[in-house]
């Protein structure tokens, strides 16, 4: 049962440490341009996560990670956001951008 609890605490570091090198790739590079020149991380609103969500589908072997990442996004926000901040990652608009992405 040890070995299970440290296994999932270094998967869920592993999906941070992702999300967080992802995120701040799409917001210093493609995200600028979305965002009108302004640095804005997926997790900001709902338009940065659903331009994040296509930024990250144009690989193909992306697509194969996506739920990985969808997930290491989610508790991201969970973890780190204040109390009774909307979590992106779990709004119906995002979840349905992602269907029509994926």
């Amino acid at each position: 049962m040890v070995l299970e609890m440290t296994q999932g605490a270094e998967s869920t570091a592993g999906s941070y440490a992702e999300y967080v090198r992802l995120a701040e790739e799409y917001a210093s590079g493609d995200g600028l341009q979305a965002a009108g020149g302004r640095l804005l991380l997926p997790h900001a609103n709902v338009e940065a996560c659903k331009n994040f969500i296509t930024w990250y589908a144009t690989e193909k072997d992306r697509l194969l990670s996506m739920e990985s990442l969808m997930r290491g996004g989610e508790a991201y926000v969970t973890k780190t956001s204040p109390a009774g901040t909307p979590n992106v990652f779990k709004s119906p608009d995002v979840k349905a951008h992602l269907k029509d992405v994926w």
